[in-house]
């Protein structure tokens, strides 16, 4: 889930609401948080599985350093 689905959902469930949507700065630090918790959660996986995070700065750039990294070993293997 991103960021932006977050802010998504709390536009739908009317936690955002007039012209300056001022709930929704709350909101948007919470995506912020969740999401920065599930890569943090993501990078200490692949580290103990003896993956690199490489500049892995979003949970999707970390996959693409994991596959990429599966497929190296694939065909070394």
């Amino acid at each position: 889930m991103t960021k932006e689905d977050i802010i998504s959902m709390a536009r739908e469930a009317g936690l955002a609401y007039g012209t300056d949507e001022k709930p929704l700065n709350s909101v948007t630090r919470f995506a912020a948080l969740a999401a920065s918790a599930e890569r943090e959660k993501l990078a200490a996986w692949m580290i103990q599985r003896g993956y690199a995070t490489g500049h892995g700065d979003t949970i999707k750039d970390l996959l693409k350093e994991l596959e990429w990294q599966i497929a190296e070993r694939d065909r070394e293997a």
